[in-house]
């Protein structure tokens, strides 16, 4: 059976990939060996081509593969088998605003939202200017 797991090495936080699960109806359990990479934010996006009779052999299904995603901080995007490119030039794809079931095969694809940046400024006043600038 699938399982993916990842251990950061280093106390910092890992680098932000993309992903691409296509392991045969074994979706949910490769996301749950996962669980420590997308709790800590390393995953941006996945896309993932969902057959829900697969995927229910596995004691799973294709909601159960939208809650995980959606619980994980994901916005889901829905597309036809034929891909997202087609429907992006018929229309701007819009974000899954409820969990969808289908016994037709169909790709999902998710974005995290990236995290707005932080600045830290500390103004200075014009002593300290002066004096940096003399150093």
């Amino acid at each position: 059976h699938a399982h993916m797991s990842y251990t950061c090495p280093h106390p910092h936080r890992p680098r932000r990939v993309s992903a691409r699960a296509d392991v045969e109806g074994y979706e949910c359990r490769a996301l749950q060996g996962m669980r420590a990479l997308l709790d800590a934010g390393a995953v941006q996006a996945i896309k993932i081509e969902v057959f829900d009779n697969m995927l229910r052999a596995q004691g799973c299904s294709g909601l159960e593969l939208q809650r995980l995603l959606a619980s994980s901080g994901f916005t889901l995007y829905l597309a036809p088998a034929d891909g997202l490119t087609d429907a992006i030039s018929r229309a701007k794809p819009h974000p899954v605003s409820e969990l969808h079931s289908a016994s037709q095969p169909y790709n999902l694809y998710c974005f995290r939202p990236e995290p707005a940046p932080s600045y830290h400024i500390r103004h200075m006043g014009y002593r300290e200017r002066r004096r940096r600038l003399s150093s």
